[in-house]
């Protein structure tokens, strides 16, 4: 009886190891235990993609969390802010007008680690999108392949907005699934996403 709860336990513990890592590191078809829609949830109220979120190049000056404030759905969305201040840049060794956020498909930016997500065929990536900046401040939005969309303090959505961005062919190996960048020193500003998907 106790080999018998034994490998139920163990079972049970395996199906839902499966069933993470499917989520996080094979979306696709192949192996996986629910129906796949042909979309990778990115973040939705939690990072799904087995990676980290690095901020460059340092951290003093800008913010990230995972915030309560209004989320589009769910429980949290994320939350970047820039003081609009100068950044440390330890690559350059002084102070710059800029500062970003990038979505890494491994654990550490140093490592440059490459994923290859052809199997997924996915050529659009849908986020939605609010917040507030101050000018001369701008922000960038761009996925592989540096397909992005830029806004100002008056092209900034107050609300949440959605933004698609598309690409000809699918995407394939990848070093990063999403990076933002802040630029023009003296305004800041702060933005929201929620429901980041690759989708076919």
């Amino acid at each position: 009886m106790k080999i018998l709860k034994i490998i139920l336990i163990f079972t049970i513990f395996l199906i839902l190891s499966c069933g993470k890592t499917d989520l996080i590191y094979d979306p696709f078809p192949d192996g996986a235990l629910h129906k796949w829609s042909g979309k990778w949830v990115i973040y939705g109220d939690k990072l799904q993609t087995g990676g980290g979120i690095q901020l460059f190049d340092s951290w003093e000056e800008q913010s990230f969390e995972y915030s309560e404030e209004n989320p589009y759905s769910g429980k949290k969305c994320l939350k970047y802010s820039w003081t609009g201040n100068p950044v440390y840049s330890y690559v350059q060794g002084t102070k710059v007008g800029w500062c970003g956020m990038i979505f890494l498909v491994g654990g550490d930016w140093q490592y440059q680690y490459t994923k290859n997500i052809s199997g997924g065929q996915y050529k659009k990536i849908y986020f939605w999108i609010r917040g507030e900046l101050k000018s001369p401040t701008k922000v960038s939005i761009s996925g592989p392949g540096d397909n992005k969309v830029e806004y100002n303090s008056s092209t900034i959505p107050k609300n949440w907005t959605p933004v698609v961005l598309s690409y000809t062919t699918p995407l394939s190996n990848i070093t990063s699934f999403l990076t933002i960048v802040y630029s023009g020193i003296g305004g800041g500003g702060t933005i929201y996403l929620d429901e980041i998907t690759y989708s076919r």
